[in-house]
């Protein structure tokens, strides 16, 4: 009796592996949605330079600037999941990366596009984030195979995002690359709230405003 006791509560609960799957799937999306995002957008850069009369150095910054500003802030962002709580940072990226693909689609010029791209490129510093987030919540052995999920999502977002983008764009039009994800980043953003674990911060670590700054502005003065 005592050795089906003991047997009984050391066996693996089938909700934890469940649990982990859908954190892991929705940790997959926060690198995987920015990917595809991006290599859409690759196929629809000759129709926005045509719709807003754009040619040169301002059109050359259309893809430029969300991967620039994701480079510089993340480190930055990182430290500050650190302090706050590495979920809580997380969904803030993702509110600015939610509101950046909503704004985009209704770009009026290409400054409105290039500020609200800008916006996009808080969320892509935040993804990293999930990295973390395996590290922290999962068990060690499927810290490796987390970790080489997320890292793969890379690769096939941007694979997704080129085989698709040429087709929305070709079809529907530049815009249409960011309204059919405007509900899909909406439906992520509140599944990671409900169900990505919360980790409480550690408190003390100094946070380099002025570095994070100075980062940003010479990253783009080059």
């Amino acid at each position: 009796m005592k050795h089906g006791i003991f047997h009984a509560e050391s066996a693996p609960d089938p909700r934890d592996k469940f649990s982990h799957g859908t954190v892991l799937f929705l940790l997959s999306a926060c690198i995987l949605l920015p990917m595809i995002s991006e290599s859409m957008l690759v196929a629809a850069l000759p129709g926005i330079e045509l719709e807003f009369s754009t040619q040169g150095i301002i059109g050359a910054w259309i893809l430029p600037v969300v991967l620039l500003l994701g480079a510089s802030l993340c480190p930055f962002l990182g430290t500050l999941g650190d302090n706050l709580g590495r979920k809580k940072v997380l969904s803030i990226g993702l509110a600015f990366y939610v509101a950046g693909v909503l704004l985009s689609g209704f770009s009026w010029n290409i400054w409105s596009l290039l500020l609200f791209r800008a916006m996009q490129g808080i969320g892509i510093a935040a993804s990293p984030i999930a990295f973390a987030i395996v590290s922290e919540h999962f068990p060690p052995e499927r810290v490796s195979t987390g970790i080489g999920i997320l890292a793969g999502c890379y690769g096939a977002g941007t694979l997704l995002g080129i085989f698709f983008g040429s087709i929305v764009t070709g079809i529907l039009g530049w815009r249409w690359t960011y309204y059919i994800l405007i509900p899909v980043v909406i439906l992520h953003l509140v599944l990671v709230n409900l169900k990505i674990p919360s980790s409480p911060g550690t408190p003390g670590r100094r946070s380099d405003w002025a570095g994070a700054f100075l980062l940003l502005a010479a990253i783009f003065s080059l």
